[in-house]
Parts: C-alpha cells; sequence; structure tokens
C-alpha cells in the first residue's frame, strides 16, 4: 500500500553554491506535523525546515544524473544516525542513533543515549523524545 505525502517544494533564493545548491528531496518524519517531503534546492530546504518545524529526522536524498545519494539527520546537533555499514572492517548491522553531549565525546564512545533499530521507523516514536 502506498502512502502519499504532503508535499512541498520550497523555492530558490537564486544564489548558486556548489556544496548547498545540490537538487534534493528531504523525506521529513516529524513528531507534531506527520511525515512530509520537501524538494528544492539543499540550502533553501534547510534554511526553511529549521525555520518552521521542530522534533524532526530526515532523509536527505540528492540526484545527479539520474542517480541518488543522501544521509539522515536529526534536528539536534548533538544526534547524529548512522547507516548500517557494508565494510567488512566496520560492519554495523543496525541503524545506530546516538546522543552524545560533546562532539570530542562522541569519537571516544561516551553516549547519554543510544538507540538501535534494524530499519529506521517511518514515523516519529517516543523513543526520540530522550534525544
Amino acid at each position: 500500500m502506498e502512502k502519499e505525502y504532503p508535499f512541498i517544494e520550497v523555492l530558490s533564493d537564486g544564489r548558486r553554491n556548489w556544496y548547498e545548491g545540490a537538487r534534493c528531496m528531504f523525506f521529513v518524519y516529524s513528531r507534531d506535523n506527520g511525515n512530509f517531503i520537501l524538494k528544492g534546492y539543499r540550502r533553501e530546504v534547510e534554511k526553511y525546515l529549521k525555520e518552521n518545524y521542530t522534533h524532526y529526522f530526515y532523509y536527505n536524498s540528492m540526484w545527479s544524473n539520474g542517480t541518488s545519494r543522501g544521509n539522515w539527520h536529526f534536528w539536534k546537533n548533538n544526534v547524529s544516525i548512522f547507516e548500517p555499514s557494508n565494510s567488512k572492517r566496520r560492519k554495523r548491522e543496525k541503524y545506530t542513533v546516538i546522543k552524545h553531549a560533546k562532539s570530542t565525546e562522541f569519537y571516544f564512545g561516551k553516549h547519554e543515549v543510544e538507540l538501535k533499530f534494524k530499519r529506521l521507523p517511518k514515523r516519529w516514536i517516543p523513543e526520540f523524545n530522550k534525544l
């Protein structure tokens, strides 16, 4: 069963940028506003999202020449979301969501909260309120 999510097109501000000017789609899973999709250029979409919403996580899907790449983000800067690794050297079998107090503590394995998922949920869950 396919779901249709509200779709918001974010207009460009006209400023070119190599890094923040990538055409992208943000698949947003919000606590208060449900799920929705933002489409536009990365800088403008991130700005729109931060100015208008709180308590969300999203997948940033960037497109070029018919292929996509992307990554997961959380609305707080001290929370990181990692996808399972395919590398034989650093095998991570589950999605890992980590809350760290300081950026240096992240690298030394000191985490306030660590959640592991076989698959990331397609909605906001109560466990994310701990983050």
